[in-house]
């Protein structure tokens, strides 16, 4: 997923923050995975800047359902 996931931040990182968590890192990473809920790993969460949840996902993604995620956010480009 890296590559897929650097390729998208490279092309949405003016508008969109990326934050990598590790979900097993026995800290920060692992405590947001499970506050999340997500029911697998990897998973993604696409939060507007209040905190609002617009999207969530888990399992391998291809970079084109990722993209598509990100163009429907509202305010994207």
């Amino acid at each position: 997923m890296t590559p897929i996931v650097d390729g998208l931040e490279a092309q949405y990182r003016d508008g969109i923050a990326f934050v990598r968590l590790n979900a097993l890192d026995n800290d920060v990473g692992q405590r947001t995975f499970e506050v999340s809920g997500l029911p697998g790993h990897p998973g993604f969460l696409l939060m507007m800047p209040d905190g609002v949840e617009v999207w969530r996902g888990f399992g391998q993604q291809t970079a084109g359902q990722l993209e598509t995620v990100l163009r429907s956010a509202p305010n994207s480009e």
